[in-house]
């Protein structure tokens, strides 16, 4: 097989720094370097290539006019990626079809083994994502048998959990992720959190948010579907069994009351739901729902984290233009993953200089808000 030219020269760049000789004192003041990816940028048509590309160029080399940092320690490879059409699996599932892509920094430490330079996995990294959002709405409801293919999609009504509610100003939510209890979280204060790993920023038109709490009004109502879902395939399971020509009396009877049983736990849900709708005003059902409140319960305060309650939120399909082109740009957020480092912090441990002298500059050139003032005007509406 035959080697690029440009394959064979990142191949030898490699291979001499690897022969450089080190200390485990010294390696993280080594000369550091700038790196191209080693692999095709683009996996989608040239058209929307065209689009794009150009896009997340100017977002690199408006974040490389602010660097002035001289690479010491490791490596910054800088690279931008246009994917295959889809739809917008990471952000909402919608039935919109988007061309999802993005520009992005990472940071590789050198190591020093065995006297020689090595170059680390990746620790750092700086992310801005184009028609792609920073969590994945993986749960749903459903108003129809979920094995009938001809039933409405199962991710028009997704959502997820989160300990904070989404807080937008002029377009702009800012969230901090990290460990609580040994559990990744959402976070405003970061004094609640034991580490922070990820600073998020998503990037949205002014005026209207592309997610929102559900309402309580609205979870009961899902939760309703879901326990009528639950009756009609446990009656069916009884109708099979009794057709069932091959089980004796003894053991069908064992199951209608098993099955029974389960219809009754579900029709008493949808009485106690349907009880806490009768005793709540409009306005108290409209109020953000909390996760354990799906059996009727009505919580009037913040959630309680450790008792495992969280905001649900959502989608908020008025948000989106299912008009515009796939390439269009309808949200973008920002992701600087730092894995625990925090601004200007004091680094003693030689491992980890590198990495926090280039968390540091990325938060003194202020790159969230270079690639915000970039992003933000290109949303379409």
């Amino acid at each position: 097989m035959k080697t690029s030219p440009l394959a064979f020269l990142l191949l030898l760049s490699t291979e001499l720094l690897t022969a450089q000789p080190c200390t485990p004192e010294n390696v993280s003041t080594l000369p550091g370097k700038w790196q191209s990816p080693q692999f095709p940028q683009h996996d989608v048509d040239p058209a929307a290539v065209a689009k794009i590309g150009p896009i997340l160029r100017a977002v690199n080399q408006a974040l490389k006019d602010g660097y002035r940092w001289s690479v010491q320690g490791g490596q910054i490879t800088t690279h931008d990626h246009v994917s295959s059409s889809d739809y917008s699996a990471e952000p909402f599932y919608l039935r919109k079809i988007v061309i999802p892509a993005r520009a992005y920094w990472y940071f590789q430490d050198y190591l020093c083994l065995h006297g020689k330079v090595d170059v680390n996995e990746a620790s750092t990294e700086f992310e801005v994502r184009y028609n792609q959002f920073p969590f994945i709405f993986n749960e749903s409801f459903f108003r129809a048998p979920i094995n009938d293919p001809t039933a409405e999609d199962m991710h028009t009504n997704t959502y997820t959990y989160s300990p904070v509610l989404p807080r937008f100003e002029n377009g702009i939510w800012d969230v901090y992720e990290g460990l609580r209890g040994g559990t990744s979280v959402l976070a405003y204060d970061t004094t609640e959190l034991e580490q922070i790993d990820r600073i998020i920023r998503v990037v949205a038109k002014p005026g209207i948010a592309p997610i929102v709490p559900m309402t309580k009004q609205e979870y009961y109502d899902n939760n309703i579907q879901i326990a009528k879902h639950e009756i009609a395939a446990n009656q069916k399971t009884i109708d099979d069994t009794r057709a069932n020509t091959t089980l004796d009396e003894a053991t069908k009877k064992q199951m209608y009351e098993f099955y029974e049983k389960l219809k009754k736990i579900s029709a008493d849900r949808i009485d106690a739901i349907n009880a806490t709708k009768s005793a709540h005003s409009k306005e108290e059902l409209s109020k953000p729902a909390i996760f354990h409140e799906e059996d009727g319960t009505y919580i009037d305060t913040p959630p309680d984290y450790d008792k495992g309650e969280q905001y649900i939120i959502k989608p908020n399909p008025a948000y989106f233009n299912l008009k515009l082109a796939t390439t269009d740009l309808q949200l973008c957020s920002i992701v600087f993953s730092i894995k625990g480092q925090t601004r200007g912090k004091e680094v003693t441990d030689l491992r980890f200089i590198a990495d926090q002298q280039f968390t540091n500059h990325l938060f003194e050139m202020d790159a969230i808000g270079i690639a915000t003032k970039k992003m933000q005007p290109l949303i379409k509406n």
